[in-house]
């Protein structure tokens, strides 16, 4: 991971475009899906994700020019690409698009905060180092609640 502050405005860009990306979709399955429990933890996981877009935005000010939304973007077109196959309207296939966002796309974004986390100097970057610290908790505990759900899903098939 580049140390530098463009690299770190790209990064931190990526983490609230990614963050909003889940939003999106956890409202996506709240209108779309026919499922108690997986609306309700979609509708709580949604407001966490919303915050942690909202304090990844609120923690880097003086990284952003004026023109700070440019940074905001996908890490890359595939995720991009991804996310936008989440949506999915298809009750057929809603099952497994619930089953990705946890266990692929999360997980990689949780991926992502380990390893950042693991660059930053809790001394010198106390901050940043706590941001990720409470995504870190935030992601490992939505990829946990979530698999229940989604077992209780494959069993619903």
């Amino acid at each position: 991971m580049d140390r530098t502050i463009t690299a770190l405005q790209e990064h931190v860009g990526s983490y609230i475009w990614q963050e909003l990306a889940i939003v999106s979709v956890l409202s996506h399955f709240i209108d779309n899906i026919d499922d108690a429990a997986a609306v309700a933890l979609a509708g709580s996981h949604a407001q966490t994700h919303a915050h942690l877009a909202e304090i990844w935005h609120k923690r880097m000010p003086s990284l952003w020019d004026r023109e700070h939304e440019q940074h905001i973007a996908p890490p890359n077109s595939e995720t991009e690409k991804a996310f936008a196959t989440l949506t999915t309207t298809d009750p057929a296939t809603q099952k497994k698009a619930f089953a990705d966002l946890y266990n692929v796309h999360m997980t990689s974004l949780l991926q992502q905060y380990r390893q950042h986390q693991q660059l930053i100097d809790a001394q010198t970057d106390p901050a940043t180092h706590d941001v990720l610290a409470q995504c870190i908790t935030h992601l490992t505990q939505h990829i946990d609640h979530a698999q229940s759900v989604i077992s209780s899903r494959k069993t619903q098939s």
